[in-house]
């Protein structure tokens, strides 16, 4: 399994064709779902801080603004976790770290996560909506920065 997904992701990462060729050949493995949810929905509000970015499967995933565009980093390399996650790690040539953004999809090719850092405030992080919820069918394709404190997961509020 590692194998064949790697074959159909490492190419086409490396080209940065990453949502027009494996699209196909991971919705083939996985039928894209119809119709919309309540986790599909965004509020005005929240979608004019937001830009639409494409996933391995061809989708929109909605990310906030401040997420760097991905085009400033360089790929350094493609991660296997037990065949569950690929994960991406990029650098930007600017700085002496290795590794300063990092990209984390399912084998279905859904968007979970991005990791990266920012030079003036330190790392960040924006995770699917639906991750952690118990009765999420499938990831909602909208990435928010988590709860990070109890005063936030009480009174329902995310940064």
């Amino acid at each position: 399994m590692r194998q064949r997904l790697l074959r159909r992701i490492l190419p086409v990462a490396l080209s940065g064709l990453v949502a027009i060729s494996v699209a196909p050949a991971l919705a083939e493995e996985a039928p894209k779902e119809t119709g919309t949810t309540s986790s599909d929905l965004v509020s005005v509000r929240d979608a004019e801080s937001q830009r639409a970015i494409v996933n391995l499967r061809g989708d929109q995933v909605l990310i906030p603004g401040d997420v760097p565009s991905k085009d400033h980093f360089i790929l350094q390399r493609l991660v296997s976790v037990e065949d569950r996650l690929v994960v991406f790690l990029y650098s930007d040539p600017r700085f002496q770290t290795q590794v300063n953004y990092v990209e984390t999809y399912n084998v279905n090719g859904e968007l979970l996560e991005i990791a990266w850092y920012d030079p003036t405030s330190g790392p960040k992080t924006v995770r699917d909506v639906n991750l952690g919820i118990r009765d999420a069918k499938r990831p909602a394709r909208i990435l928010k920065t988590p709860v990070t404190s109890v005063a936030e997961m009480i009174g329902g509020q995310t940064r």
